[in-house]
């Protein structure tokens, strides 16, 4: 948000630190429509829970009842 970059976007990035790359701007283009600002979404997809926010993350807390948690828990297991 701090840096307005939407889908759609032409941006410059550079390399930051070791490899991790950095968006630098965002490359204005007048004329071209934009998209509207990202919003996280208030509830779970899958499972429809209110998202929790924590820090810079938003999750579900659902973790016994989310469908998509389950299937994450089970990849994650299976690939062990």
């Amino acid at each position: 948000a701090r840096k307005d970059v939407r889908v759609g976007d032409t941006v410059r990035v550079q390399r930051a630190g070791d490899v991790i790359p950095d968006v630098v701007e965002r490359i204005k283009q007048p004329g071209r429509p934009r998209e509207d600002p990202f919003e996280m979404p208030g509830r779970c997809p899958s499972c429809g829970a209110e998202t929790v926010s924590r820090g810079p993350l938003d999750f579900c807390p659902n973790a016994l009842g989310c469908p998509a948690q389950l299937r994450g828990r089970i990849q994650h297991f299976a690939s062990r």
